[in-house]
């Protein structure tokens, strides 16, 4: 009985918690609660008014450890406002926060979900003029350092000024302005209908001299309707074709105070169209190398089986790769070249496009420039899954868990505890599931699990703070079980400094820990031990950067270091050692995207990748690899959810995954790979 009510309350606590990594999940506010708190009601917080000048400007701000700040402006009636901000990610500031934003009486919220991950805010609008509140708070109740913060009024974001005319006797000459912070400029000229025009930008971001930064947008005579907006310089030309004889404005804006130059030309193109080129099936999950010329379109076709799944992905210039220099958009048809699947996509657009059809079809590919004088080479690739996951078990008897980890020790599989969570289970057969009680020690969060010398241990980790006081430790403790059972203390110290998210594995006899981090002090040190209990500094400081969410495995004698969440953001590089100690990069950029608290395994003398989160979206891609540099993509998209904070381990013969978090709350399920 004690067990059971332990169990509810166990499980009830990790519902309410929706347990998660705080270093990437914001909660829904309990609204009631937390305004209901001594420190975060609205009367206990001194407000920081921002005046109607102010707005449209950012000013920089900081935020000490557990502290809430709050601010407030003059919004009014039926005007839409844009609330914007820069923090860590953004150049000379380094605090992540959190924001929240009232109503008039700073209590009642605009949004049911209030917590932004990201800049800018969605847009907000009130219904009579009234004051609105912003509030800002740490990412963690650990969290300090400065973020800038500015308003927007979206129907005038920019301050204007006077248009300046260029005339046709000033076509193709250099022409040097200046522009500051928060002001919008106007160039305008006279066009000629179904006139082609070149415009070509120069500031900060591709010529040095040059100290401004700024957008420009091609706008109609009516200033609304565009030919392009907001678009960054490039370093090709902008080039349009006028629809009616009017007056054409080029409307700058910037972020930055400084100078730049415009240069508008006339130019012609005709468009050249490719005829029909098959994708076959030997190239079918293969990357193939095209080019452009200015103003081509291009069409691709391949057939589409009933009821499986393709994807479409092509790589340009726009996601940064030296050998893809088209700005290129893309449509997708099916049989008939009329009926629209997806149009225009934009370039640099990264993610698959999945199709899938109940009945074969033939699907058509069309591949242009975003502008007619785009041209150079980019990649197309179609892709299907060489590989099926079955569900094993849907609905096993544990609770849903993140960070859990799955093992198999002498033919029985096992369960062991997660973040939020210290239940220890067993199955003979992943369908059957037995309660083996709980650990006799707090709660803990992205601690290690591993077995050694016949032996199961538990090592670091992070006590979990229920109360978000900031009292979470760190610990550096080794706990140890001979039956996954009955545990003990084997060590309060076992040498290490305290951590989450570190990597354990074992190579060469011996168990090693790998990084890890404690807050924001990411480790890059190598622990070993030969007795799992004390520990030895193979290296203070490896020669990777420092780490969490990382994986390491032990593959063809060697010990290999993938991926992981960096003081910078998330890697997709490869690192190898023969030794636990001495490491040599492999790749710093390997086929697959960056993550962390992804899952690596060794199986079919193969090195597997599964799924992770990349700091906004969670994945279900799977990747393998005999030499750590080539990767070659088994799934786009798997069966199941994708997910990070998972297991992965070997039953059965099969590779199996089992619970993590995804996008949709904590899992529980447990799939295998056929």
């Amino acid at each position: 009985m004690k067990y059971f009510i332990m169990t509810l309350l166990l499980f009830l606590l990790v519902q309410c918690r929706n347990a998660q990594s705080d270093d990437f999940y914001l909660k829904e506010i309990n609204w009631e609660e937390y305004l209901s708190s001594e420190n975060n009601g609205a009367d206990s917080l001194e407000n920081i008014e921002i005046p109607a000048e102010k707005t449209g400007i950012f000013q920089d701000y900081s935020l000490a450890v557990s502290e809430i700040k709050q601010f407030s402006f003059q919004a009014q009636k039926d005007v839409s406002y844009r609330l914007e901000w820069k923090e860590k990610g953004n150049e000379g500031y380094n605090c992540n926060i959190q924001v929240s934003i009232f109503e008039r009486d700073s209590q009642t919220p605009f949004f049911s979900l209030n917590d932004f991950t990201r800049s800018p805010s969605p847009i907000l609008k009130v219904s009579e003029d009234q004051k609105v509140y912003i509030r800002i708070r740490g990412f963690n109740s650990m969290e300090k350092g400065n973020f800038a913060l500015r308003i927007l009024d979206t129907s005038k974001a920019f301050v204007g000024i006077e248009d300046i005319e260029i005339g046709e006797e000033k076509f193709g000459e250099t022409i040097e302005g200046n522009i500051a912070e928060g002001i919008e400029k106007y160039y305008y000229f006279q066009g000629v209908k179904n006139q082609f025009y070149k415009i070509t930008v120069s500031d900060s971001l591709n010529q040095p001299q040059y100290s401004s930064h700024v957008f420009l947008s091609g706008l109609r005579e009516d200033k609304i309707s565009a030919y392009f907006k907001n678009e960054t310089t490039l370093s090709s030309p902008l080039i349009f074709q006028a629809v009616e004889n009017e007056k054409i404005f080029i409307r700058f804006n910037s972020y930055l105070s400084g100078s730049f130059n415009i240069k508008i030309e006339k130019t012609f193109f005709e468009p050249v169209i490719q005829n029909d080129r098959e994708i076959t099936e030997p190239e079918i999950n293969q990357n193939l190398q095209e080019s452009l010329i200015p103003a081509q379109i291009k069409w691709y076709y391949f057939t589409l089986p009933a009821q499986t799944p393709y994807w479409v992905s092509w790589q340009d210039k726009e996601e940064g790769l030296e050998n893809q220099t088209a700005d290129i958009q893309v449509s997708i048809y099916t049989g008939d070249k009329e009926t629209l699947y997806l149009s225009e996509k934009d370039n640099g657009y990264n993610t698959a496009v999945k199709i899938v059809f109940s009945e074969e079809k033939k699907i058509y590919l069309k591949v242009s420039g975003k502008y007619p004088a785009s041209y150079g080479t980019y990649s197309l690739k179609i892709q299907k899954n060489t590989v099926k996951w079955n569900i094993l078990n849907q609905t096993p008897a544990f609770s849903p868990v993140s960070g859990s980890v799955f093992l198999i020790k002498d033919g029985t599989l096992w369960k062991i505890g997660g973040n939020y969570n210290n239940e220890v289970w067993m199955s003979y057969d992943g369908l059957d599931w037995f309660y083996g009680g709980m650990f006799p020690f707090d709660l803990k969060n992205e601690f290690s699990l591993f077995i050694f010398q016949n032996k199961f241990w538990i090592a670091g980790g992070s006590t979990i703070d229920l109360s978000h006081s900031g009292t979470s430790e760190y610990k550096q403790e080794i706990w140890g079980s001979e039956d996954g059972i009955n545990w003990s203390k084997a060590i309060e110290d076992g040498g290490f400094s305290g951590r989450t998210g570190q990597a354990s594995v074992v190579f060469n006899e011996k168990a090693y820990l790998i990084g890890g981090a404690a807050g924001y002090d990411y480790k890059n040190d190598v622990w070993s031990s030969i007795d799992g209990i004390y520990w030895t500094l193979e290296n203070n400081s490896a020669e990777f950067s420092g780490r969490k969410g990382h994986s390491v495995l032990n593959f063809n004698n060697k010990l290999w270091l993938i991926a992981g969440n960096v003081s910078e953001g998330y890697k997709n590089d490869v690192w190898v050692s023969e030794n636990g100690r001495n490491w040599s990069r492999l790749t710093d950029s390997a086929a697959f995207q960056a993550r962390a608290y992804h899952s690596t395994i060794v199986f079919d003398n193969k090195i597997w990748i599964i799924g992770g989160y990349d700091g906004s979206v969670y994945k279900n891609d799977v990747w393998y690899s005999t030499d750590g540099l080539e990767w070659i993509q088994a799934n786009v998209q798997s069966d199941f959810e994708s997910r990070s904070h998972f297991s992965s381990f070997i039953f059965n013969n099969k590779v199996c995954v089992a619970g993590g978090v995804s996008e949709t709350g904590i899992k529980k399920d447990i799939w295998c790979m056929e």
